[in-house]
């Protein structure tokens, strides 16, 4: 699952004080579990995918999505969410009310729905709750978690009176719930092979389902895709008369980013973030034409303060450095690849690998290009229905250790890391690295999202 990474002026989300405050203000909630447990439940191990279920939700609701102001999609197979939070913190430190959607939490449900990056409270998650039991008996359909997230979402930009909304795509884009939301913008991440059960076999299939939030008659930025992806986004732009800005491969020179002629950071970035932020600049750029600022200031600033968390996010525990980083599909994995390979603060050091994923994932692919850059692998299930189960890890593992939990893998491999001198890599899975998150930082979590 970026610049508003929860908090600051981008978007800064599991600090202590907020995990201290959320931890009372659910003690004052005695229900929000209750809601958490309803929601989690209308989960299942396949993805509804579909347009009538989410807008009858919100014609159930009074049809909040046509009270929004100004509306980014931003779709894609990696990158979506980073670069999403760097356009919500770019608008926000422009001085605009932003409303940020995402997907999935890797703690706790609340960091979906934010406003200048402050997170919805328990409370609002509760009251929310209650008026779409209320009124989903006016559905067809029972509604979904994510749907039930996303109408959230969109009451809450609607009562807070934002600016612009920007939303992260969930799954796809054609029948994803986001794509009911008629939007000013559209952006595309980088298109690779995910969910090919639901998305199709081809990246041409792929790039089709992404495609489709295309908005027509308005505007739309791509970042550097591959060709066969890029021909399909083409096509549908052209069949939609919609803009298309694409965004170049940002240069580097003596470690500044560069886009357009413009130094954006001189900070260290892995390569996939350095495509985000070129991407998130020509967003912004994009958005100028409706009236909103993007002075070059706002958008430094923003990319100065930016990290994502649970993506290549750097943490340290008794005196061991550890990188979280939800790699969960081989375009992931290759990026994450990259970055260790640029990484100025590995400098060879020996790696040992935390490592877990969904059963439908590519498991043995992202295996064999991990091993490569790994000294040792700890495997563990995470908890999901979809998790590799400890007999089908034991399989994969050969003579590598399986251990029951993420807490007995992060201390085997902590261990391996203190003798000789190495770093511990936890990847493989998000629902990985929210428990990682949790275990190595003291920060509260919400039971994990079963599907």
């Amino acid at each position: 699952m970026a610049a508003d990474e929860r908090g600051s002026s981008t978007v800064e989300q599991t600090t202590t004080q907020q995990n201290s405050e959320l931890a009372v203000t659910r003690s004052s909630v005695p229900r929000y579990a209750e809601v958490l447990d309803s929601l989690f439940a209308r989960t299942t191990d396949a993805f509804k995918l579909g347009l009538d279920s989410p807008r009858m939700l919100l014609r159930a609701l009074g049809n909040p999505e046509q009270k929004l102001k100004r509306v980014v999609l931003v779709a894609g197979t990696n990158g979506k969410g980073s670069t999403s939070a760097l356009i919500s913190g770019a608008l926000q430190a422009a001085g605009l009310r932003v409303g940020f959607f995402s997907s999935p939490h890797l703690l706790q449900f609340c960091e979906r729905i934010r406003v200048n990056g402050e997170l919805v409270s328990p409370t609002e998650v509760t009251a929310m709750y209650k008026t779409i039991q209320e009124v989903e008996h006016r559905c067809q359909e029972r509604p979904t978690f994510f749907e039930c997230a996303m109408a959230m979402a969109t009451m809450t930009f609607v009562d807070r009176d934002v600016d612009i909304a920007v939303y992260e795509i969930g799954l796809g884009g054609r029948l994803d719930a986001t794509n009911v939301l008629d939007r000013d913008l559209a952006v595309i991440t980088p298109i690779g092979f995910d969910h090919q059960k639901y998305l199709g076999n081809t990246l041409t299939e792929i790039a089709a389902e992404k495609a489709a939030i295309l908005p027509h008659d308005k505007l739309a930025v791509v970042a550097p895709q591959k060709p066969e992806a890029l021909e399909v986004i083409e096509q549908m732009a052209s069949q939609r008369r919609c803009a298309l800005v694409l965004t170049p491969e940002p240069s580097n020179s003596d470690g500044a980013l560069i886009v357009d002629g413009e130094t954006l950071t001189t900070r260290w970035f892995p390569p996939y973030q350095r495509t985000n932020i070129a991407t998130a600049w020509n967003a912004c750029r994009a958005l100028e034409k409706f009236g909103l600022t993007r002075p070059i200031e706002s958008f430094r600033r923003a990319v100065d303060n930016f990290s994502w968390p649970g993506r290549y996010q750097r943490l340290e525990q008794d005196g061991i450095d550890v990188i979280v980083d939800g790699a969960h599909n081989m375009p992931g994995v290759a990026a994450m690849c990259a970055a260790i390979d640029s990484d100025p603060k590995i400098g060879g050091r020996p790696i040992h690998c935390v490592f877990s994923a969904l059963r439908d994932k590519a498991v043995q692919h992202m295996l064999a290009e991990i091993d490569k850059k790994t000294t040792s692998q700890h495997f563990t299930p995470v908890p999901s229905s979809r998790t590799l189960t400890l007999t089908e890890l034991r399989k994969l593992a050969r003579d590598r250790p399986v251990y029951n939990d993420v807490s007995a893998a992060l201390v085997g491999a902590r261990r391996a890391a203190a003798k000789d001198g190495g770093i511990v890599l936890v990847t493989g899975s998000l629902y990985l690295v929210g428990e990682a998150i949790s275990l190595l930082t003291g920060a509260a979590r919400d039971p994990a999202v079963n599907g």
